[in-house]
């Protein structure tokens, strides 16, 4: 993906993106080091109401989850 930043100061956490203007798609990639689950949000406005957020892990049985919620205050 053509655009990244490193989100946090110990390099743990990275993102990656890129949009396609034909398909008006953009598509993410997170990596994190966790031992468990990790969240990401969009927002409009900067705050939690209205937000687009991903919750998402490693069930112990090594099986993934993810979920999506639009946040309305």
């Amino acid at each position: 993906m053509p655009f990244s930043e490193t989100l946090d100061s110990a390099g743990s956490v990275s993102l990656c993106w890129g949009f396609d203007s034909k398909q008006e798609t953009i598509t993410f990639q997170l990596a994190c080091k966790t031992s468990g689950w990790v969240g990401f949000g969009l927002s409009p406005s900067g705050k939690m109401d209205g937000a687009d957020i991903v919750l998402g892990g490693v069930n112990p049985n090594g099986t993934t989850y993810f979920t999506v919620y639009v946040i309305h205050l």
